[in-house]
């Protein structure tokens, strides 16, 4: 990454996920926009205090974030409910959220809240996707620029996230995939 990189709202998060099957997928997600922000800044300052101010940060911060949200707005009895933190900020989140499955013709593209519904993901990948976004959405919202190019740097050495300017249809198409029985062109080596 760049030390020219500039994060702002216009830059989207994209994680590489790794199966078992030795397959990727890639989960690209938009930040909230300043008016879910504004709606929402008391669990998202809760989460992020939780995370820097108990020393968690951003080594488990990307194994937590979700379970940190989940579990402090359960305490403060505004997890549940048709207005509730699940409903409302998390699915927020999840709309944003686009999953890229490697398919006959090239990428298929699925709203992450489809993924989970329809179970498109082991139930591990879908916590662990969960944890980065909320990570990553709080950190969006909460720090700097500056500090956030560091938290990115970090991120692409330790889990390969990045972020693009690309939408999710632009950096579909901007991916290429190899599909099964296709000729390369290439040629083999003797």
């Amino acid at each position: 990454m760049s030390d020219n990189l500039k994060i702002n709202d216009q830059l989207n998060l994209v994680l590489p996920v790794r199966r078992a099957d030795g397959r990727t997928f890639w989960v690209h997600s938009m930040p909230i926009s300043a008016e879910v922000f504004a709606n929402f800044y008391d669990p998202i300052a809760r989460v992020f205090n939780k995370l820097y101010g108990g020393g968690i940060g951003i080594i488990a911060g990307p194994k937590i974030a979700y379970f940190a949200l989940r579990d402090l707005c359960t305490q403060a009895g505004t997890w549940d409910g048709v207005n509730g933190i699940e409903n409302t900020l998390c699915n927020e989140v999840w709309r944003l959220t686009n999953v890229l499955l490697p398919g006959a013709n090239g990428w298929d593209m699925f709203p992450f809240s489809d993924v989970i519904r329809k179970n498109m993901m082991t139930a591990r990948e879908i916590q662990e996707v969960k944890n980065i976004l909320i990570f990553f959405i709080v950190n969006f919202s909460m720090h700097s620029p500056q500090v956030m190019r560091g938290i990115m740097m970090f991120s692409q050495n330790t889990w390969e996230a990045r972020v693009t300017s690309l939408n999710c249809t632009e950096f579909k198409n901007s991916s290429e995939i190899s599909t099964g029985g296709v000729n390369s062109g290439g040629t083999a080596a003797a």
